[in-house]
């Protein structure tokens, strides 16, 4: 996706991060149709703060339609899961963010009071969400890719063939999971580059994509190519999946590689959910009040951050202007501290409803951990 808050502004273009950039195609290589690049089954992805990917009712700006709808759609199915699977009932779910319910008895709005004095906004590194336990880091999802590409390598060898690493590209993206989730904070950053990120800026550092032979590519995705009758490549057998699926096996067996679908679901719906909650949304007219005392009209920061004017390649003036009165009236109003809180307490909650499924991603995501490490030490 051309990130909001990593590029251009706002613009949600993908929900994936791809932490291994190597790319090949599923179809052999022939002169008449034209390659179809798939994404690698070995590279481990995070979802990206939903924050810029999920915009409030009645934003005028946003993703493509068909991203868009892509998201409605992954909402939709995990509110739609069997009772064993699904994280939480929409019901209960909407309970949390509508009615403010708790199963202590005490209502989120109850259990979230803004203070009288205002404080100055966190950073990125003093907030943590419950669920960022049970998420892959950036640096835990490099981690895999690291120990996949050793593994690819190895099991290329085998067919007598080897794949170069290509070298380390600069770092782009936000810094941390929770950088950007409440969109923009940090003063100086928003004087200098408005709602883009500076020297992290994606479209700034572009990816080269590595080339593959024949044979690599029938060796890495075990798809044959026209005329072949089986799968061998100088001879030898090539394992179903080729050795994408066999790396990914090595290191997650039949689990998922990287971060479990219930951690992301969950770090999807509490956001959506924290939208709505009464907090929140005072929050939300507080801050949109004092962005009309500074000459600009935003019902939310959501709205602001994806403002058409902002989608270009640098940014310009107006944009450093508007996310400075972002910054400033976030503080004035505490809707950083505000916003947090109420998502922490949903995020306690769906976890405390559904421990049995996390305590799984996490020890999956344990284990997974420790196999990249063995397969980085032993190489």
């Amino acid at each position: 996706m051309r990130r909001p808050g990593s590029g251009g502004g706002a613009t949600c273009a993908a929900t994936l991060i791809d932490h291994d950039r190597a790319q090949v195609s599923r179809q052999y290589r022939d002169p008449a149709p034209a390659i179809r690049p798939i994404r690698d089954p070995m590279r481990p992805t995070r979802y990206l703060p939903p924050a810029r990917c999920i915009q409030a009712e009645g934003s005028p700006a946003g993703p493509p339609s068909s991203e868009r709808k892509r998201t409605q759609d992954e909402m939709r199915k995990s509110f739609n899961r069997p009772s064993g699977a699904r994280l939480v009932g929409l019901t209960g779910l909407m309970c949390l963010a509508l009615n403010g319910c708790s199963s202590a008895g005490q209502s989120v709005g109850e259990a979230v009071q803004t203070p009288q004095a205002t404080p100055a906004l966190p950073t990125a590194a003093e907030l943590h969400l419950p669920v960022e336990t049970y998420l892959f880091s950036d640096a835990d999802s490099v981690k895999l890719a690291r120990a996949g590409a050793v593994l690819r390598r190895k099991c290329l060898q085998r067919f007598g063939l080897d794949q170069a690493t290509p070298p380390a590209g600069q770092s782009t993206g936000p810094r941390t999971f929770m950088e950007r989730r409440y969109g923009v904070t940090d003063l100086a950053e928003v004087t200098a580059n408005g709602y883009h990120l500076g020297d992290r800026d994606p479209r700034t550092h572009p990816v080269v994509k590595p080339t593959f032979s024949a044979e690599q590519q029938k060796a890495l995705t075990g798809q044959t190519g026209p005329g072949d009758t089986e799968l061998r490549v100088n001879g030898v057998p090539v394992p179903p999946g080729g050795c994408y699926d066999e790396a990914k096996k090595e290191l997650a067996g039949t689990e998922k590689l990287g971060s479990s679908e219930v951690a992301q679901q969950a770090d999807f719906q509490t956001f959506k959910a924290s939208l709505s909650a009464p907090q929140v949304k005072r929050a939300f007219d507080a801050w949109s009040s004092c962005m009309k005392g500074k000459g600009y009209s935003y019902p939310n920061p959501l709205d602001a951050i994806s403002d058409r004017r902002f989608q270009g390649d640098s940014p310009t003036q107006p944009e450093r202007d508007v996310a400075t009165a972002d910054v400033v009236c976030k503080q004035q109003v505490n809707l950083v501290h505000t916003w947090f809180a109420a998502e922490t307490t949903l995020q306690n909650e769906l976890i405390a409803r559904q421990q049995a499924d996390f305590t799984a991603a996490l020890k999956a995501k344990t284990e997974q951990l420790a196999k990249a490490e063995v397969v980085l030490r032993d190489q």
